[in-house]
């Protein structure tokens, strides 16, 4: 066993995240397998090896791939060579399926037990995929209630492992918002005015096509309820000061209305009357919290032309109301995702206490429908058992 090594991809920071918890578990169970390959942070404090940091690899949409192509094109071959020297004995592919599934047949070809966690959503788009992903993937480890029978159905070897966000503490911890709000914004926020948490995304790319969006939603909120107050937490790894900076320019007419954080994104969205969240697994937090939220998303045109081209799935979008079964969060995607309907919506929400009431009823469903806690366990146990096995 001391031989043994493991090859892991996570190529953006919610992936890392989870890849960090799946390596502290399988450390508790065999601490004598190294980790190594393309991570983050969370995982680099848990004891990986960084060969290429996925900092400058979590883009979205094809415009913005192509921007980076010689940073994707580089860390991709320059991880086939290390595959090469360290001969890895398997291989844990994290979510970001453009360059992990070309790089599982990569793999494949070269003999290495290919495990995937976090399965790329070809129920939705590009089903295609599905033939090669049985072809060169050993396992798949899926985190939604229903993936399980849909790989199933197709022949595929899959384990439903529950949702990795359940194993975060602030899932199980009790708070009170009030408090909250005291520490959280220093004093400086009105307890009893509104407030909306805006949530732009975790990737540059993203702040670029929604943050003015979101403003511009909550200009047009402001013109109806001028005492309204907004939190715009930043993501860890952004540049706060440069995101600082931006916002200022944007908001200068009501800056004394908005609010920055460093990070802390639930205790923002545990604060806020409403939510704007950009489509993703913000949306799934945010439902797990319980208060009113709308999911929006925008892309660049070429991005969601190719998109609607692709995709097959014809029901909703956002991961909280996949997970629901329902819309249990009204989403507004591209042309949608405009100031004026979620303003329009939002000053709905919040000036109407029985449809707020309402919203927070249908997304007690969301918590029930993922599953147990443990999943970063589950996956660590079950791959320690292939590996024993191969």
């Amino acid at each position: 066993m001391n031989s043994k090594n493991i090859l892991v991809v996570a190529g953006e920071q919610s992936g890392d995240h989870h890849l960090s918890k799946v390596v502290s578990e399988f450390k508790k169970i065999n601490s004598s397998v190294q980790f190594w390959g393309i991570a983050g942070d969370y995982s680099l404090k848990n004891g990986v090896e960084i060969c290429f940091h996925n900092r400058e690899l979590a883009v979205v949409g094809i415009k913005e791939v192509v921007k980076h192509f010689p940073v994707i094109y580089r860390a991709f071959n320059g991880i086939l060579k290390e595959v090469d020297q360290r001969k890895p004995s398997a291989c844990l592919l994290v979510d970001y399926p453009d360059f992990n599934l070309r790089l599982a047949k990569k793999l494949y070809q070269r003999g290495v037990p290919v495990y995937y966690y976090i399965s790329p959503q070809v129920w939705a788009w590009r089903s295609g995929r599905v033939s090669m992903m049985k072809r060169v993937l050993r396992k798949l480890y899926v985190i939604l209630p229903f993936e399980e029978e849909f790989f199933k159905e197709r022949g595929m070897e899959v384990k439903y492992v529950g949702h990795p966000l359940l194993d975060e503490e602030w899932v199980h911890q009790d708070y009170d918002r009030e408090k909250l709000k005291e520490e959280l914004f220093l004093g400086k926020l009105n307890p009893l005015f509104p407030l909306v948490s805006l949530l732009p995304g975790s990737r540059s790319s993203e702040w670029e096509h929604m943050l003015p969006i979101l403003l511009g939603a909550a200009g047009k909120i402001l013109e109806a309820i001028p005492n309204c107050q907004f939190s715009i937490p930043v993501a860890s790894h952004l540049d706060f000061e440069v995101c600082q900076r931006k916002i200022s320019e944007m908001t200068a007419e009501h800056k004394e209305r908005f609010f920055l954080l460093k990070g802390r994104s639930i205790d923002s969205m545990r604060c806020s009357d409403l939510n704007l969240v950009a489509s993703g697994t913000a949306t799934l937090e945010a439902g797990v919290v319980g208060n009113p939220l709308l999911v929006t998303y925008r892309v660049s045109p070429v991005s969601a032309s190719l998109f609607k081209l692709l995709t097959h799935y014809r029901g909703f979008i956002a991961l909280v109301n996949l997970v629901a079964g329902a819309e249990v969060a009204k989403e507004f995607i591209q042309d949608l995702a405009n100031p004026e309907a979620i303003a329009t919506e939002s000053i709905r929400i919040l000036q109407g206490e029985s449809h707020a009431l309402q919203l927070k009823e249908g997304l007690k469903v969301v918590r029930d429908r993922l599953g147990d806690p443990g999943g970063s366990l589950r996956v660590a146990r079950d791959l320690d058992r292939e590996l024993h096995q191969g």
